[in-house]
């Protein structure tokens, strides 16, 4: 669903690492997507990406998720970019901008 205030269109996506919310949430007619990032997961006691990505592609119900490269070596980052981009063209890959060197991931 797509709103418009000022003419300007507005989406809504939820923000979370939780399966049973992003279930929930892609329920909701007013939700446009769902997004997540590995602190996000980290937080939510994730302890295995790829287990928890392929879990909240089928609890998204085929609306947009986002998830989130987590690599600084640019030939890891296109290869996660295609592993994810692979498991469902509802997948949009989010790429940080940031180094995250120092971090631990």
């Amino acid at each position: 669903m797509t709103f418009q205030v000022n003419n300007k269109k507005i989406k809504i996506f939820t923000d979370g690492a939780n399966l049973d919310a992003i279930s929930s949430l892609a329920l909701d007619p007013i939700i446009d997507g769902i997004t997540t990032n590995p602190t996000l997961m980290r937080a939510s006691g994730v302890s295995n990406y790829m287990t928890f990505a392929k879990a909240a592609v089928k609890a998204s119900e085929g609306k947009s998720l986002s998830l989130e490269i987590f690599s600084d070596d640019h030939t890891e980052m296109l290869e996660q970019a295609y592993v994810l981009a692979y498991l469902s063209s509802s997948v949009y890959v989010k790429v940080p901008i940031l180094n995250r060197i120092g971090i631990e991931s």
